[in-house]
């Protein structure tokens, strides 16, 4: 009985923590499948799956990746390492996970399971913030934890976006509530993590949309604001420094990737065609096709049917109830905040409708980076239309009938709005079971809440709401578990690629068969402008290479590319390297130049394995290290894509490297024993790197210290 007593005394004093772990418990059980690895992640989810691990993988064996040789012909690595977040310290429980025994992809999606659940407890203290009202705010946090925001981990990096936004809106208003150096930390990290990846300008955007609304909701709150922080700064000089010191230093790495974006050296032709200037840049008709009005569109087929997929805006349909009921209730000025910064953001996410996004595109540079217009439903105005409808909500709780006439009125009103969804409901095809079982059960619970049967039933209270948000997703992710693909195989790092191989991996191109050309995303210029310039067919045997020795070289620059007699070569496999030079009146040291063309019986040496006159001694990502014993002299072309920051050096002294061949990288060999390094970066990069990924495990181990220490 004592043990009976005090578990019933455990459980009300942290009635909120076991509710918030009991829904999280389930959300897990709903995506199984997922997690370990029985059902198929999909679209930009595969990439993030598979550049989180390698660069994971690569960091575990001492090694910053900054160069990725399997990947298009080989290609820099800082545009998969903005994607993912590199400095993350989260990033590390994978790992953790890892090396206690789970798989990979299990460690992967078990650290995307808990970092989508620690952004909702984030978004659970803003509702709490902004709503102070624990009921409300739990409602608020089941409601987007079982919308379909969590299912963009299947498919998309939006959960790497919309976390760490959560949690710096929940400091940004503690901190203008209570001036503590814990929020004002938490806020520089939340930034730190939003301003090293991906495309930081959701965040900005989002950041500059909230403080327009705001001033236009609460321009007498401004100056009260300002003299807060003013008095916070005054008190704290050298901490807040440090803060906006940290925040300045996460700039660093995207300004430096957006300078070699502007360098030429690498494209992505998918997002800006053929003539980017700068690589980010995004063509607009990449991102016109598809905004927030076709997301909605394609989204109303497939909510509360047995058709529910990926990438549907779903939120529970206890949210409906709440908006309907809302209507009864008083707008409140935090209220109208919400409805003016959703608006904001749903009419810039209509560019085909709304005309303001072509003015923004031109005069705002940062437009023109970024394409995903329908992520801004997902990263802003799904959370800020279910903090409407739990205000809304608040509001409605509220209401208190003075006598048994308003008691049936407002009874009346909640009958009529129950009965209208009900309606609409039959209305529609497909709807699953559990969407009319809610609807039954919100009844009978609002009749039962406005008699007082809640009354000092806390327990009961949350079980209630518990029920009434829970029950239809059940249903919902049980269908949409159904409707994935099984078990297609494993993904591109899953297989071993650590080790060198003397082949090219057929998985390092988008080919939709072996006689296509490779679609590059993102890559070398080189690579790209060689693939775009001769038939596939004739270089994709040359291309399956890695290693190729040749006698003679043929010196060629921008002006006399012929692509027919390059195709030729490569296709019969003739003894004869092209080789760039940036100044066309330049010569090759030593170059052995042959007048007549290089005989069809002249062969090139493809190399397939180490041998005496070829070893490869050591590799990773960013260094080749090689041993040669050729009689004579030679010029070796590795076929990986030519970068200017590759370095070359023979038996300790620098090398000159050449690109060769249109796009990959080339040397002279002299005769004899050599040892040959061919590396990426300098020291400085990998010394910055390192510095980064410290700095941030320091601030956020400084915020624990500081959250704990209070």
């Amino acid at each position: 009985m004592t043990f009976i007593n005090g578990c019933k005394k455990y459980f009300s004093s942290h009635l909120l923590a076991v509710f918030l772990c009991l829904s999280f418990a389930l959300w897990i059980f709903l995506f199984r499948g997922f997690l370990f690895g029985n059902l198929d992640v999909s679209s930009d989810a595969i990439p993030y799956y598979e550049h989180t691990r390698f660069y994971l993988e690569n960091l575990k064996q001492g090694v910053f990746p900054l160069w990725n040789p399997t990947w298009d012909g080989g290609s820099t690595n800082d545009f998969f390492l903005r994607r993912i977040g590199d400095y993350n310290p989260f990033l590390l429980l994978i790992l953790l996970l890892n090396s206690l025994g789970l798989s990979f992809y299990s460690s992967y999606f078990s650290y995307y399971a808990f970092y989508f659940f620690l952004g909702m407890v984030g978004f659970y203290l803003l509702a709490k913030r902004l709503l102070k009202d624990t009921r409300i705010a739990f409602v608020a946090y089941l409601l987007l934890l079982f919308s379909s925001l969590g299912t963009r981990i299947l498919d998309s990096y939006i959960i790497l976006v919309a976390v760490p936004m959560a949690w710096f809106f929940y400091f940004l208003i503690a901190f203008f509530q209570e001036q503590q150096k814990k929020f004002l930390l938490g806020m520089t990290f939340s930034m730190m993590i939003l301003l090293t990846t991906y495309i930081p300008f959701y965040f900005v955007t989002i950041v500059l949309g909230f403080l327009i609304s705001f001033c236009l909701v609460y321009p007498d709150q401004l100056g009260s604001l300002i003299l807060r922080l003013v008095g916070f700064v005054r008190k704290n000089k050298i901490f807040f420094i440090f803060c906006v010191a940290a925040v300045l230093l996460a700039l660093i790495p995207g300004l430096m990737f957006y300078r070699d974006a502007s360098r030429g050296e690498f494209v992505v032709p998918l997002r800006h065609g053929t003539d980017p200037g700068n690589a980010l840049v995004v063509h607009t008709e990449n991102i016109l096709n598809w905004a927030t009005l076709e997301d909605l569109i394609f989204s109303h087929f497939f909510i509360h049917t047995p058709r529910f997929q990926m990438a549907v805006l779903y939120v529970p349909i206890f949210s409906y109830l709440l908006l309907l009921l809302g209507v009864l209730t008083a707008i409140q000025r935090r209220t109208f905040l919400f409805f003016v910064l959703g608006s904001i953001f749903f009419l810039l996410s209509m560019p085909k409708i709304v005309p303001v996004y072509d003015f923004l595109y031109k005069h705002v540079f940062w437009f023109k980076l970024f394409r995903n217009l329908h992520f801004f439903l997902w990263l802003v105005i799904l959370p800020v239309f279910i903090l409407f409808i739990a205000d809304q909500f608040r509001v409605f709780l509220d209401l208190q009938p003075s006598n048994k006439k308003q008691r049936y009125l407002l009874l009346g009103f909640v009958i009529a709005a129950h009965a209208g969804l009900i309606a609409f409901l039959f209305s529609q095809e497909g709807v699953i079971l559990s969407t009319y079982l809610v609807a039954g059960l919100s009844l009978i619970f609002f009749f039962l809440y406005f008699h007082g049967w809640f009354k000092n039933k806390r327990a009961a209270l949350f079980f209630a709401l518990f029920l009434l948000v829970v029950l239809q997703p059940i249903e919902a992710y049980y269908y949409f578990a159904q409707n994935i693909t099984k078990d297609s195989g494993p993904y591109r790092y899953d297989r071993p690629y650590l080790d060198f191989s003397f082949f090219r991996d057929k998985r390092d191109a988008f080919s939709f068969d072996d006689n296509a050309p490779p679609q590059v995303y993102f890559g070398g210029y080189w690579y790209d402008f060689l693939l775009r310039n001769t038939k596939y067919e004739k270089v994709k045997d040359y291309l399956w290479h890695k290693f190729v020795v040749y006698d003679y070289t043929k010196k060629i620059d921008e002006e006399n590319f012929d692509f027919r007699e390059i195709e030729d070569v490569f296709r019969d496999n003739r003894n004869l390297a092209f080789v760039w030079l940036p100044d066309p009146s330049a010569s090759l040291e030593e170059e052995v130049i042959r007048k007549r063309i290089i005989g069809r019986n002249m062969f090139a040496k493809q190399l397939s394995e180490n041998t005496d006159e070829f070893q490869v001694v050591s590799f990773n990502s960013n260094m080749l290290k090689i041993k040669t014993n050729f009689s004579a002299r030679k010029f070796l072309v590795y076929n990986d894509t030519y970068h200017s920051k590759w370095r070359a050096s023979i038996n300790g002294r620098k090398a000159d490297l050449y690109r060769a061949n249109v796009a990959f990288k080339g040397l002279w060999l002299p005769p004899g024993e050599n040892l040959v390094v061919l590396s990426f970066g300098t020291k400085g990069q990998y010394c910055f790197n390192v510095f980064f990924l410290l700095f941030f495990d320091f601030v956020l181990i400084y915020l624990l210290w500081l959250g704990i220490k209070r």
